[in-house]
Formats: C-alpha cells, sequence, structure tokens
C-alpha cells in the first residue's frame, strides 16, 4: 500500500513536472513560429503579386525584393498624401468610392479601422480614463475627445467608448469628470488592449507600473 502510494505521488510530480515545461515551451514556441507564418505569409504574398514585374525587369527572383519595393511605393505615396495637394487629391478620391453602392461600406469601414494605426489620428484623443460603461458596476475604457463646463460650472467629458475589436466604432457618451477615473496608459496602450482583446492589458499594466518606478 505504501509502494503504491508513493508510486502515485512520484508519477503525479513527474505528470506536473512535464506539463508545466511542456506549457513553457510551447508559450515560447508558438508565438515565435505564429510570427514567421505571418511575417511568411505577408512576404510571400507581396512577392508574389509583383515577381512577374520584378522577374522581367531582373531576369531572376529575388526573395523579399517584392516586400521591399512595397514598402518604399509606401513611404513615397505617404510623402505625398501628407502635402495640401495630395490630401485634396485624397478627400477627392474618398468622397467619389464612397458614393459607390455596396463598396463604400467596405471602404469605409477599411478606411477606419487604417485611422486607428494612424498616430495623428490618435492625437484627437487627448487621455484615457475609466468609466461605468454600459451600466453600473462595470468599468469600461473610454477617451476623452473634449470638456467643458456646463451652466452649474461642473466639468463634463465627452468620452468615446470604443468597441472591440475595432475601436473604429464605439458609443459616444457625455459623463462628470467626478464619475471616471484616469487611466495610467496612453492612448495607444488603450488601442492595444482593445485590439486585443484585452490579451495585452496585462503587459500595459507591467509598463504603467515600471513607468511609475522610473518616475519614483
Amino acid at each position: 500500500m505504501s509502494g503504491n502510494f508513493w508510486l502515485r505521488k512520484v508519477a503525479l510530480r513527474l505528470e506536473h513536472h512535464l506539463r508545466r515545461n511542456i506549457l513553457a515551451g510551447l508559450a515560447v514556441l508558438v508565438p515565435a513560429v505564429i510570427t514567421y507564418l505571418v511575417v511568411r505569409f505577408v512576404v510571400d504574398f507581396v512577392d508574389g503579386l509583383l515577381r512577374p514585374l520584378t522577374s522581367r525587369l531582373l531576369h531572376v527572383v529575388v526573395p523579399g525584393l517584392g516586400l521591399a519595393i512595397t514598402l518604399v511605393a509606401l513611404y513615397l505615396i505617404g510623402l505625398v498624401v501628407t502635402t495640401v495637394i495630395g490630401r485634396q487629391l485624397v478627400n477627392w478620391w474618398n468622397s467619389l468610392v464612397e458614393r459607390l453602392p455596396g463598396i463604400r461600406v467596405v471602404y469605409r469601414t477599411a478606411r477606419q479601422i487604417a485611422d486607428v494605426f494612424n498616430s495623428h489620428s490618435t492625437a484627437r484623443y487627448r487621455r484615457v480614463v475609466f468609466l461605468e460603461f454600459p451600466r453600473p458596476g462595470l468599468r469600461s475604457i473610454g477617451l476623452v475627445t473634449s470638456e467643458w463646463r456646463d451652466k452649474e460650472g461642473c466639468l463634463q467629458l465627452v468620452v468615446y467608448v470604443p468597441t472591440v475589436p475595432n475601436p473604429a466604432s464605439g458609443f459616444l457618451v457625455v459623463v462628470p469628470a467626478e464619475q471616471v477615473e484616469e487611466a495610467d496608459m496612453s492612448v495607444e496602450d488603450a488601442i492595444k488592449v482593445i485590439l486585443s482583446a484585452g490579451v495585452l492589458a496585462e503587459e500595459v499594466s507591467r509598463k504603467a507600473e515600471a513607468g511609475k518606478q522610473g518616475r519614483g
């Protein structure tokens, strides 16, 4: 009886040891593999689109050349669209496409999602707060867009509450300043938390804590 007890105990410890280390290995390997597959897919996809052109010009296939050309093209397009004439052309194009039935819904949604990653877009948000929404007892992440004082002199905040996982859609609420809690995170970090459906919340929290200790 005693021998069976110790055998079971050793077996349980061995099982725990194996499970813990296998899961630790998966925690390191899975993100690396997924990152590799995503990067490989992007490189192969872009190279596949531009391979007829690059192979015709160079008469040789160079892995990653299509991606490099795409990045250079994006940079040059960015230089153009940040000028006054470029912005006018973009506004004209957006106005044209959004008049097309069916296409305008897809295009507008894609453009809103792309704006999330634009630092100029996030600059319109002043700071991040926590507020009780959509009902008391639940806390949501909110982005303050503006504020004013009402006729009684109370400070009112206009807060945009993004939805998950698409921050381009959400709710706009007006709430007294004393009913919100200041969040110790940047707007960019708040967007990261929303896009990841909360997966990156712990990482953002550790970053904020490290920042406090650094300032201390």
